[in-house]
């Protein structure tokens, strides 16, 4: 499956790129044959930027869904779907796990929920570059175990990042290399500096208004 996402991510991108029905219509399919839960918030990223994209995601993905309900039955997706949200048959402390869910489902389930509403406060109350940055790291945190491939959406939103704050991107490439030690909080990480002013934006700004008074005296 961590193949698969490579392939979902390419899709992904060409959807969130540009805001047509087309361009999300292979998204849509890929997703309907390989469902991933990590993709949920990316889905939800397009509801509020790129509608004409998402909409081409819930026409492709309902049409394959049929096309192989016809053609294979419905038990193989009853099945399927079964083994998707047990994960896979496999036990959440399994030494490829580098979720949250590794400590206990529990704390997998908080994990969850958090995640989503870090997407959807980004969603409303960031802008589209860094809301999209949230959106693609906090997959990390959401299915019953996460692997390494659960960062490869990052791959989306860093060119996005890096077209208007470039070193904001370029922190977040560097601590992407901590992954493989500590997933959850390189991602944690990662999403609070796309959220968090640089000090020396925070330099900039405090200058800035501090002009007006120097020109009054």
């Amino acid at each position: 499956l961590g193949n698969v996402t490579i392939v979902l991510t390419a899709l992904g991108m060409v959807a969130m790129r540009t805001n047509r029905v087309g361009a999300g219509l292979a998204f849509g399919i890929a997703l309907a044959a390989v469902p991933k839960p990590l993709f949920i918030p990316l889905l939800l990223w397009m509801l509020r930027y790129r509608r004409q994209s998402l909409s081409g995601v819930l026409i492709g993905g309902p049409v394959a869904s049929l096309v192989g309900v016809l053609v294979l039955g419905v038990d193989r997706y009853v099945s399927f779907l079964s083994t998707l949200a047990a994960g896979g048959g496999l036990p959440t402390d399994f030494v490829g796990n580098l979720g949250l869910s590794s400590l206990s489902p529990t704390v997998g389930i908080v994990g969850n929920v958090l995640a989503l509403d870090a997407v959807v406060a980004g969603i409303v109350f960031l802008s589209a570059d860094s809301s999209l940055m949230v959106a693609s790291l906090s997959g990390v945190f959401l299915g019953t175990y996460a692997g390494l491939y659960s960062a490869v959406p990052l791959l989306i939103s860093l060119p996005v990042l890096a077209a208007s704050h470039r070193r904001r991107a370029l922190t977040i490439a560097g601590l992407s290399f901590g992954f493989l030690l500590a997933m959850p909080v390189i991602a944690a990480a990662s999403m609070l500096v796309a959220v968090v002013p640089l000090p020396h934006l925070w330099r900039r700004a405090k200058s800035s208004s501090r002009a007006p008074a120097a020109s009054r005296l």
